[in-house]
């Protein structure tokens, strides 16, 4: 049996178990590629993508970066020069819209991924989650769904809601059932497949 390292947890798992039935604790280290998207394997999927896009044939309309975001939406804008080492807040934004065009409401933190911690912004109104590339936070797992889970900041509080996943949604340890709700404070756990985000809200509810 492979015993889950979280010391509030302890259950018992298959020894093929890649994360925690009861948790959703991972089992292995996760890797992030230079540009913070997760990867699974060597390559990022995200920014083979990038890389894929063919430059524009003479006579066409050059593709923008707003054109861009609208065709691969990473979740993840490209960096901007280093202002702290080791360390970038990635933005999101749907259709293409720029990320200041929603209010900040709080942060997706994890560090799964790397020591120092990725940090994705939640915005009001709905946030998406999932593997595929049009979601608002793309986390390329093999654990994770496509259309994994929704955060959604309405009247001044958090509300995340499964979307019939795989592997299921957990909030402080409590799966939730497809297509149930739950409402975030700041400071709660979520964990999308073996994925774990500790939530950091500007404003609303404290974690008791």
């Amino acid at each position: 049996m492979k015993i889950c390292p979280n010391p509030d947890c302890k259950f018992a798992n298959k020894p093929e178990a890649r994360f925690c039935t009861s948790c959703g604790h991972s089992f292995r280290t996760q890797r992030v590629c230079p540009e913070g998207h997760l990867m699974e394997g060597d390559v990022c999927e995200v920014c083979a993508r990038v890389n894929a896009v063919k430059p524009p044939k003479e006579g066409t309309v050059p593709v923008s970066p707003e054109m861009m975001e609208q065709v691969l939406r990473p979740g993840a804008k490209p960096a901007p020069e280093k202002a702290a080492a080791g360390r970038s807040t990635h933005l999101v934004g749907r259709g293409g819209k720029a990320a200041s065009a929603r209010k900040l409401v709080g942060w997706a933190v994890t560090f799964n991924q790397a020591p120092e911690g990725l940090d994705f912004r939640i915005l009001e109104g709905k946030t998406t989650l999932g593997a595929d590339a049009e979601n608002d936070i793309v986390v390329p797992r093999d654990t994770v769904s496509g259309q994994h889970l929704n955060f959604l900041y309405r009247a001044g509080k958090l509300y995340v809601t499964d979307k019939e996943s795989t592997n299921g949604t957990f909030v402080n340890q409590r799966m939730l059932n497809p297509n149930e709700s739950a409402e975030i404070c700041d400071g709660d756990r979520v964990v999308a497949g073996d994925v774990e985000f500790l939530v950091k809200l500007l404003e609303g509810p404290v974690k008791a």
